[in-house]
């Protein structure tokens, strides 16, 4: 949990549950390869009143979930695979939920691993609470400095999730 009680793992439980979140992460994800954690660090960390990335914070949260994504992308494409098998073979349906359940547990370890690493940063943070324009001009100072390491750095999906983030 971050100093001001805000923590990572439920506010994006229940960020990703607003329309528009999921599928933009998603469509990230998929076209532009984008990490759904680290997009969703970007919004947290706006929440808790971070204004910006200190010089070489973004690299080190990318490099923190390199162990975790090692185990998470196979269970990814894993799920996938399920889901399409489960569709012709039902007793592959009892599969695909538990591993549907690993993933998001892993999920939730990769932010784990993200959690500590805004505390590094006290001289860009502000006292909340922050106004809401504050908060969506940090989400987007965030997201952009993240879309720029993307394979698609100006993806339509960015726009998309700004919009449904403020």
């Amino acid at each position: 949990m971050d100093r001001h009680g805000i923590a990572f793992w439920p506010f994006s439980l229940t960020l990703y549950q607003r329309p528009g979140v999921a599928n933009a992460c998603l469509r990230l994800q998929d076209e532009a390869g984008a990490d759904v954690n680290l997009l969703l660090f970007c919004a947290w960390r706006a929440e808790i009143g971070l204004i910006d990335w200190a010089a070489g914070e973004l690299q080190r949260a990318e490099a923190a979930l390199a162990p975790v994504r090692a185990v998470l992308l196979p269970y990814r494409q894993a799920r996938r695979a399920l889901k399409a098998l489960a569709a012709s073979e039902p007793a592959a349906a009892g599969l695909y939920d538990k591993v549907k359940a690993t993933e998001l547990r892993l999920e939730e370890i990769a932010q784990a691993y993200l959690t500590p690493l805004a505390q590094f940063s006290p001289a860009l943070r502000r006292p909340l609470p922050l106004e809401a324009a504050e908060i969506a001009a940090a989400a987007e100072r965030h997201l952009a400095a993240y879309a720029a390491t993307l394979a698609q750095p100006d993806h339509p999906a960015i726009a998309e999730l700004l919009a449904a983030i403020s």
